[in-house]
């Protein structure tokens, strides 16, 4: 049965999705149940689910599949804000490690990223700025 994509961008079938995009990735179900961490009846089990998967699932077969999560929790029909996709916890890594630096040092890592990655620089401009 082929996914067919609804309004708002969920697909009809999930586990038909799931199918199609581990093939498309040339990947096997047992690597990818390997990449979850599941068993394969379970991976198997969940390429036949018709209906949309709970969140957690969603990062479950994200990770077998090696794709953003996001990209899953959509494809379910959940509602995602761009700041989901955000790893908050790494954002306050690098936010610590930005504060511990001289001013000097932080000032032309700011500059680098406003050159190579400004959208970094967008995410993270509230926590750059606190340590001002």
């Amino acid at each position: 049965m082929n996914s067919i994509v609804q309004e708002g961008g969920a697909i009809e079938n999930f586990g038909s999705w799931v199918r199609q995009e581990r093939e498309a990735r040339h990947l096997t179900a047992t690597e990818c149940a390997r990449r979850a961490g599941m068993k394969l009846t379970a991976w198997s089990r969940m390429e036949r689910m018709v209906k949309h998967p709970q969140r957690d699932t969603c990062a479950t077969v994200a990770r077998g599949l090696g794709v953003d999560e996001a990209v899953v929790l959509r494809t379910a029909g959940y509602a995602v804000e761009d700041t989901e996709e955000i790893d908050l916890g790494l954002a306050r890594r690098l936010d610590r490690v930005l504060r511990s630096l001289p001013a000097e040092e932080r000032k032309r890592i700011e500059a680098l990223l406003e050159q190579d990655a400004s959208q970094y620089v967008g995410l993270l401009g509230p926590y750059l700025a606190e340590g001002g």
